[in-house]
Formats: structure tokens, C-alpha cells, sequence
């Protein structure tokens, strides 16, 4: 999975990104082009290093939230349902919605997300034809809109943010026409990371100065997306003698980590 971002804003081409890496590596000369093999492996090596980028050098994991209680039957499954208190406030960042609906839902994004922050949607009833799901971006845009419809059955969707174009954007495949998913400002980044990975197919080693320019480059784009992680307290706490009659033993997990 990559990201498309179309062509509405400033930005380094994919197909430059992938030529750089392999100029970067010595498997390039200077006014030489990649053959069609040599591009398409480049490109499949630019989508893996992208998607190992969320959660680790960009943001923070995912955690799952279940959302609706359509077809679960279990009064524990049941009680582990997080619609009415994410219907009534915002979808928390860096979440992963597991949507069981039986109505037509409009949930809304946090108005102030991090740089990098992520969503994730799938439609674990495959019924969002029937029941759509509406995505409001609560004051920031989404895919170019103010909300977004989710009608597909089966939608398994992710997006993350970008606070350089107030925006989130749905991560899809990317291709040769599509953008670079960060701002230019981390194409050294992009290019230095998937020279390092192409290089030893062709027998080549990086070197010393754009094994530097890589540490420097990485180190930058982690302070970029860095943001604060969320630790789960440990039941022992959650569960003092003392909080028994506030919290009935019954607090959710995600609630006291998030001070609710």
C-alpha cells in the first residue's frame, strides 16, 4: 500500500524519487534512465519502505477500537462497543475503527491531530451500502472535502495527516504519476532510505556520505512525526480498591490511558 496524492500541490514526482535512489546508489550514471525493470522494482521497494514507515519512523501504532455492536451477541463484546462515547465526542488519533453499524453514522476527527497522525476504518459487517458512514474532518479537510461517505461494503481504508496542507489523505497505491507522500523537504530521506534497500541487488555499497546524509535525513523526519505515545496502564492500578465505586472495575483501558 502507498499513498496517491494527486498533482493539487507542490511536490517531488515518484518516478524522480525512484531515479534519484538509483542515481544515489552508483546504479545509475549521470543522464541515464532506469529500464522498465529496473523502475518497477524501485517503485515495489518505495511501497514496502512506506508502509514500514507508519507507527515506526512516522507517528505512532494503531489501536483498534470497536465501534457499533451489530452481530455481536457476547454482553462482554457488547460492552467493549466505543460508538455512543466516539459518536458523542471525536475519533481519538492514531486509531483503527472496527465499524459494526445498523444505522447511518457520522463520526467526527479530532480538530487539532499531530503531523503524521493516522485513521483507520474497515467495515467488519460489510454493510456500509446500507448503512454509510460519514467521516467529517472537523474542521480540517478530508481527501479535498469537508467529510467524506463511506458507502462500499467491505471498506478497509486508512489516511494520515498532513499539517502542511491541513489535510488528511487516503493511503492507496502509489504509481508513477502520484506524488511523494511527505513534503519535499524529506526527499533526501525517501531517496537516501530506498537506495540503501535497492543497492544490494545490484551489488553496490553505500557510501560514507550518503550513509551521513541518510542518519541526518532520518533523524529529521522522526522529529517531524514524532508524537507523544500512550502507555496502558497496568490493571493493578485500574483496578485499586480505591477507584472501585468511580470505576466498577469496568473502566475501559483506552478511556484511563486517554484521562477520561
Amino acid at each position: 500500500m502507498t499513498i496517491a496524492l494527486g498533482t493539487d500541490f507542490n511536490g517531488t514526482s515518484v518516478r524522480t524519487i525512484i531515479s534519484d535512489a538509483l542515481r544515489e546508489g552508483g546504479i545509475l550514471a549521470l543522464g541515464q534512465s532506469p529500464d522498465s525493470d529496473t523502475e518497477s522494482e524501485g517503485l515495489r521497494l518505495l511501497n514496502r519502505l512506506f508502509r514500514s514507515f507508519l507507527g515506526n519512523e512516522m507517528g505512532d501504532p494503531l489501536q483498534t477500537l470497536p465501534f457499533g455492536s451489530n452481530g455481536v451477541d457476547n454482553a462482554y463484546g457488547k460492552g467493549q462497543d466505543r460508538e455512543s462515547f466516539i459518536t458523542s465526542t471525536i475519533v481519538p488519533t492514531n486509531t483503527h475503527l472496527l465499524v459494526n453499524i445498523s444505522e447511518p453514522t457520522t463520526v467526527y476527527l479530532d480538530p487539532n491531530p499531530d503531523d503524521g497522525a493516522r485513521l483507520a476504518i474497515t467495515d467488519n459487517s460489510v454493510n456500509f451500502s446500507t448503512y454509510n458512514l460519514t467521516v467529517n474532518g472537523n474542521g480540517r479537510r478530508i481527501e479535498g472535502s469537508t467529510e467524506i461517505v463511506l458507502n462500499t461494503d467491505g471498506t478497509n481504508s486508512e489516511w494520515f495527516y498532513r499539517a502542511d496542507l491541513g489535510e488528511w489523505r487516503r493511503i492507496t497505491n502509489l504509481d508513477y504519476p502520484d506524488l511523494s507522500p511527505f513534503p519535499e523537504q524529506f526527499d533526501d530521506f525517501l531517496t537516501t532510505t530506498l537506495a540503501m534497500r535497492i543497492n544490494p541487488r545490484y551489488g553496490q555499497e553505500m557510501s560514507p556520505a550518503t550513509t551521513a546524509m541518510l542518519l541526518r535525513a532520518r533523524a529529521q523526519f522522526r522529529a517531524k512525526y514524532k508524537q507523544h505515545t500512550e502507555m496502558h496502564a497496568e490493571l493493578g492500578i485500574i483496578r485499586l480498591p480505591s477507584l472501585k465505586k468511580y470505576l466498577n472495575y469496568a473502566v475501559p483501558l483506552y478511556r484511563f490511558t486517554r484521562g477520561y
